[in-house]
């Protein structure tokens, strides 16, 4: 029997972007999570404001001060860079153990890939662009609390056992 998704009021979610991120997405992202109760962060490598032609993000968490337990979910903005910035591998990769929701749009599936994280990964949303499929695919998986398929390959483990 599958689970039904709960209520997502009061959940937080972080996104993570940079100075070629799709800030309009973004933008757009914030807003429609904040209509269903959700708080989004915003997570950068550095803090301040992230600017576009005509558009403006506030930067809410630096990669250095963001840390995986404060979110149920993390998103990476398309057009986000795949630098293989460690802190921003590490976060994702716990998010990731920690069975929690992760997101991308556009071509972030490259940080994603970075972090050795597939996009058909149960629990992982990837798509071309933040609609209202990519944000409803979003709220559910906030609604299941956990990506519970996702344990097969979060329990697996590379490096033989020791004899």
């Amino acid at each position: 029997m599958l689970a039904e998704p709960g209520r997502i009021d009061g959940r937080k979610i972080g996104i993570t972007a940079d100075t070629g991120s799709d800030l309009a997405g973004v933008s757009k992202l914030v807003k429609a999570t904040a209509a269903l109760g959700v708080t989004a962060l915003v997570i950068a490598p550095v803090g301040g404001v992230l600017k576009a032609v005509r558009r403006a993000v506030t930067i809410d968490r630096t990669l250095a001060t963001a840390r995986s337990i404060e979110f149920d979910a993390l998103v990476v903005a398309g057009g986000t860079t795949p630098n293989g910035d460690i802190k921003l591998v590490v976060l994702l990769q716990e998010e990731f153990h920690h069975y929690k929701a992760i997101a991308s749009w556009g071509d972030a599936g490259a940080v994603l890939k970075s972090a050795r994280i597939s996009g058909t990964d149960p629990g992982v949303e990837v798509t071309e662009d933040v609609d209202k499929s990519f944000t409803a695919n979003l709220a559910a998986a906030l609604g299941l609390h956990r990506a519970w398929d996702r344990a097969a390959k979060v329990m697996s483990s590379a490096v033989p056992p020791a004899a």
